[in-house]
């Protein structure tokens, strides 16, 4: 097994922990549903990086707290995927409907 040349690339260790925390339906959850959240969720933190880049006397801009600024991100992630997103909810779905087939199947070697 290659495991052990892996510890001394950083690069492939952080691809493979992204991996590991793909999402996957749980508890009856639809892969749709997953997928959908996760678009969410990227849209939402998308959201907040730019509305950092906002000057200070703007709409959130003196926001110390962050509340209003981090439920405005939630917002609009939920609102923008529910719009049809940036295309994250399409290609997640069908990458993780091909890993189910492929668990499905088993090993390949």
């Amino acid at each position: 097994m290659q495991s052990a040349s892996l510890g001394s690339n950083p690069v492939k260790e952080s691809y493979l922990e992204a991996v590991a925390a793909t999402p996957s339906p749980r508890n009856g959850q639809s892969i749709e549903s997953v997928a959908r959240g996760f678009e969410e969720t990227f849209l939402a933190l998308l959201t907040k990086e730019m509305r950092q880049t906002l000057e200070p006397n703007t709409l959130f801009g003196h926001d110390s707290g962050d509340a209003f600024g981090g439920m405005f991100d939630q917002f609009m992630g939920k609102h923008l995927a529910q719009a049809g997103g940036v295309g994250l909810t399409a290609n997640l779905k069908q990458q993780l409907e091909r890993a189910k087939l492929h668990d499905k199947s088993g090993p390949s070697h």
